[in-house]
């Protein structure tokens, strides 16, 4: 919060999440989660305070997509840019033949030692967990 007036010029990037409301956003959506109404006006508000009290120092805004951008006052939005924060998954993704050997420790067997998905080798060795 205070890290322009430690290092004037140092860049300031915040997250921009999304700007919270009170209905019609990402609450009042679902029968199962009523909406605050006027009563959780304060409550919303609240949840926007940090965001707001930065976008006034912010050297820029980033949010992971262009609806959470969008709940944004039309004043904030010009400076969000949208980058997605998620991971790729073609890219990052398990592989089955992937194999991570873990020592026995203290005497305690192995297979104790790294949980339910271990299995032990026929020599006692370490055992050989497959993710």
């Amino acid at each position: 919060m205070f890290v322009k007036n430690v290092w004037p010029g140092a860049p300031l990037g915040i997250y921009a999440e999304v700007f919270y409301r009170s209905t019609n956003s990402d609450t009042h959506f679902d029968p199962e989660f009523p909406g605050l109404g006027e009563a959780g006006a304060p409550y919303v508000r609240l949840k926007n305070l940090n965001t707001l009290l930065h976008f006034g120092i912010a050297d820029a805004a980033i949010s992971p997509t262009q609806w959470q951008a969008s709940t944004f006052p039309e004043d904030f939005r010009r400076r969000i840019s949208v980058i997605h924060d998620g991971i790729d998954t073609a890219r990052v993704a398990p592989n089955p033949e992937a194999v991570f050997e873990v020592a026995a420790l203290g005497g305690a067997g192995a297979g104790a030692m790294a949980g339910p998905g271990a299995r032990r080798r026929r020599s006692g060795s370490p055992a050989v967990i497959r993710w």
